[in-house]
């Protein structure tokens, strides 16, 4: 059920992405609102009580997340539709198709030390390298259509593995992108005030 959620609305928000050229942007500020939900559980739980006015939990949203209509937009949605514990189920979705899209592979190497930055780098360099030789930068494409929208996606080959001596059980995996964070908890605990007339424990 989660992720049938999570994939009707991300497919939505990326095919308006595509359509409205927003797609990095979306990507950006999408897992930084993510980041805030796993950051600040009380935000979630916020939007869910069913005494708050829509407008009340719209106008936190907006302060929260403002900068990207898009972002913000869902995040309504999804509180209205009483959909807000998805969140992170859209953006794992809506992150797998940016991923298929931009051609990225995501793979995670096994080592016995720790690497040095120097090293993550000839590793994601020699990656590359064999990724582009087994036809990796051409990908194949397919259609998808949405919502009577049509877009072209790209997908990598699948497989694609690099042996590192064993002996350890050290996992360094290369993150694709960093998750920023908005600092949430003041505004949570206004809120609450402002409803509650005191800041429950």
């Amino acid at each position: 059920m989660t992720g049938q959620v999570g994939k009707v609305y991300a497919d939505a928000v990326f095919d308006l992405c595509l359509e409205e050229d927003t797609l990095e942007p979306v990507y950006k500020d999408l897992n930084a609102c993510a980041a805030v939900f796993r950051k600040e559980p009380g935000l979630a739980q916020l939007l869910e009580v069913p005494t708050i006015p829509l407008e009340e939990k719209r106008a936190l949203v907006e302060r929260l997340f403002a900068g990207n209509q898009t972002v913000v937009s869902l995040v309504c949605m999804l509180t209205q539709r009483q959909r807000i514990p998805y969140v992170q189920a859209v953006t794992d979705t809506f992150n797998d198709l940016y991923r298929e899209h931009k051609g990225i592979a995501r793979m995670t190497v096994t080592t016995c030390v720790p690497l040095r930055d120097t090293q993550r780098q000839q590793l994601i360099a020699a990656l590359q390298k064999k990724i582009r030789q087994a036809g990796g930068t051409d990908g194949t494409d397919r259609s998808r259509h949405s919502g009577g929208r049509h877009r072209t996606v790209r997908r990598h080959p699948a497989g694609q593995q690099c042996k590192i001596p064993a002996g350890g059980c050290q996992t360094a995996a290369e993150t694709i992108m960093r998750h920023s964070t908005i600092s949430v908890g003041a505004a949570i605990t206004e809120q609450r005030r402002c409803i509650y007339g005191f800041t429950p424990g």
